[in-house]
């Protein structure tokens, strides 16, 4: 599973076309293609800054009125946590390695040892693995 790294961007203004707005996007490096070797590694939707902020102070505001929520939820992981360590480890080095992988797969693309043809199949196979992980 590929993780999401967001940042903020500003809009810019020549997408603005002379309308003033005053808010800016959360959105995924991976979704730059020029910083993988061409190949875009996110295709979630970027997100305005003001509406998702909005909704987690609105959730941050339910959680400090029902305290019991996040006591319920660290005892939760908590026990989790107890339960199995191992089996998330062999999970996360699974992940690794398939994330290794697809670094390599995009490495080669990159300094043309694969051509595309090549590339595209195996890197969407090795992205379904990390998606059923």
């Amino acid at each position: 599973m590929w993780v999401c790294a967001t940042s903020g961007k500003p809009i810019s203004p020549s997408a603005r076309k002379h309308h003033p707005r005053e808010y800016a996007y959360y959105r995924c490096i991976g979704s730059d293609a020029y910083r993988f070797g061409g190949e875009r590694l996110c295709w979630n939707k970027q997100v305005r800054t003001d509406l998702v902020d909005e909704a987690v102070w609105q959730e941050v505001c339910r959680l400090l009125e029902h305290p019991e929520r996040l006591e319920q939820e660290y005892r939760r992981r908590l026990c989790q946590h107890t339960q199995a360590p191992h089996e998330r480890s062999e999970m996360e080095t699974q992940m690794g390695r398939v994330h290794r992988g697809i670094a390599r797969l995009i490495d080669s693309y990159a300094e043309g040892v694969i051509d595309k043809e090549e590339f595209e199949p195996r890197v969407t196979r090795m992205r379904e693995r990390l998606r059923t992980a």
